[in-house]
């Protein structure tokens, strides 16, 4: 099959958020079953490539204005990735926005990505069976086909929503500027409160949506889909499938920037040694019989940190030690330096996105903290287990389908969860991972190491989630063709 993806993101080109991780890790399995995949993304001045081979240049009329783009290309790991480069739109020291907020014309931005996708695909791609797109950023794509690119009529569109939270929602005078007629500004397409939703247009007029988890796909279309329920109950065609992660590039045993490598053989030796050396990396100096948990995410108001906030002083005096990576909203980034500041010597932190950092931390943790608020997957507990970190999770989305409580099932368990989204339950839980982590201390009693084993033993490749995509591709064919 031949399969293009269109979306924002791409690693190691590109990535902001989980969404850079699914796209690089599922390309890279269905190559290896034997499918051609193409990508396409916007090159944005933070990309940088020496081997970035010139195809073409385009103009593109989007309502009424002319916008030249060049189209680059370059492989990465037998992907053929096709780059849009325009000046106006993409060369900014950010992605979506600054800190501040989003880029005010990330509805045009992104519309024109949408366009000129199209007409890259059309003039330089071969034409693919699938187009697969992802999120807001690219759902225009899904209009666009079906309004201007008639001889793509056989090939059919998947869309994945990975954070419905996110739906591209704009003031309706701006359908002349991106070139959408207003007899698609109606409440069984575009129209969403007298609002344009590039969303809601791109489940409309694709073929199958998935999304990130099978409980998500519940949730999405009872309650928690933002206003966009009754849309996707109304679609036949919703899945849930979990995303997966590299275990080749997520590998304790491989990983060149953790301070001493292990597997699921020599984890205790392994990981203390990490946990050693993380904490003096963060000065904290306090008793390595106090268990370290660590949050590794964007600092938005989703990942929990309300609920962080809350607890956390209680958690530092029950004999937690924390430490704290990402950047993100200013607001909540003065919150984790404010819990710094109340806890000194127990709570670090460093306010930037940093892949070897994270690896490093990953390892030397004993828990990692993830109460998001919802979670349409989550990468972050998948990686956490997979070196042996133990999760304590808010039971929500792809964070209820992938780790199982250990009051729940002491045999399988691999972390902790609460239902009840206060910083009560958090802290409760939190206690309740406190008193199994102090068995490690105990000779006759190994709860703790069992419950690590169980972790770092758990299988969150894409093998099996990447063999749930082609059936999806193939069903999506067929709705096209009929």
């Amino acid at each position: 099959m031949n399969i293009c993806f269109i979306a924002s993101e791409c690693d190691p080109l590109i990535k902001v958020g989980g969404l850079g991780d699914v796209v690089k890790s599922l390309a890279k399995e269905l190559v290896t079953l034997g499918h051609h995949v193409s990508i396409i993304l916007p090159f944005y001045k933070s990309i940088k490539l020496t081997n970035a081979e010139f195809i073409n240049q385009k103009t593109l009329n989007l309502g009424g204005v002319y916008y030249n783009f060049n189209i680059y290309k370059t492989v990465v790991e037998n992907i053929d990735i096709f780059l849009i480069y325009q000046q106006n739109f993409f060369d900014r020291e950010y992605v979506y926005g600054t800190p501040k907020g989003p880029y005010e014309d990330n509805y045009l931005r992104f519309a024109f990505f949408s366009l000129a996708s199209l007409e890259t695909l059309s003039s330089v791609c071969i034409i693919p069976d699938i187009i697969h797109i992802h999120d807001w950023h690219t759902a225009l794509v899904a209009v666009y086909k079906d309004l201007y690119f008639k001889h793509l009529s056989e090939t059919a569109t998947v869309l994945t929503i990975h954070n419905i939270a996110f739906q591209g929602i704009f003031p309706n005078h701006v359908l002349p500027q991106i070139g959408i007629p207003w007899e698609l500004f109606n409440p069984e397409d575009l129209e969403f409160y007298n609002q344009v939703n590039y969303l809601k247009g791109g489940i409309v007029h694709s073929d199958v949506i998935t999304t990130v988890s099978k409980t998500h796909a519940k949730e999405i279309q009872t309650n928690m889909g933002f206003g966009l329920e009754g849309v996707l109950r109304e679609k036949r065609y919703v899945f849930g499938i979990l995303n997966g992660i590299d275990t080749d590039l997520w590998n304790p045993a491989t990983d060149k920037n953790l301070y001493q490598n292990y597997d699921q053989e020599s984890f205790k030796e392994g990981k203390e040694k990490n946990k050693v050396y993380v904490k003096e990396l963060f000065g904290l100096e306090t008793s390595h019989k106090r268990p370290l948990a660590v949050f590794i995410a964007r600092l938005t108001k989703q990942k929990g940190l309300d609920l962080i906030e809350k607890a956390i002083d209680d958690a530092v005096s029950i004999g937690y030690d924390f430490i704290f990576l990402g950047s993100g909203d200013y607001f909540y980034q003065g919150k984790v330096l404010d819990m710094v500041k109340r806890n000194m010597g127990h709570v670090a932190a460093r306010i930037e996105y940093n892949d070897v950092l994270s690896r490093k931390l990953y390892a030397g943790a004993d828990m990692f903290l993830m109460p998001s608020e919802y979670e349409p997957c989550g990468i972050g507990q998948m990686i956490a287990m997979r070196y042996g970190a133990i999760p304590i999770v808010h039971k929500t989305g792809g964070l209820a389908d992938t780790v199982i409580d250990y009051h729940q099932d002491k045999e399988h368990g691999t972390g902790f969860s609460f239902e009840d989204y206060t910083y009560k339950d958090l802290l409760y839980t939190l206690a309740r991972a406190m008193i199994v982590y102090q068995t490690k201390n105990c000779e006759d009693n190994k709860e703790w190491y069992k419950l690590v084993f169980n972790a770092i033993t758990q299988d969150f490749s894409w093998r099996k989630s990447v063999q749930e995509y082609v059936k999806i591709y193939k069903t999506a064919k067929l709705i096209r063709m009929h």
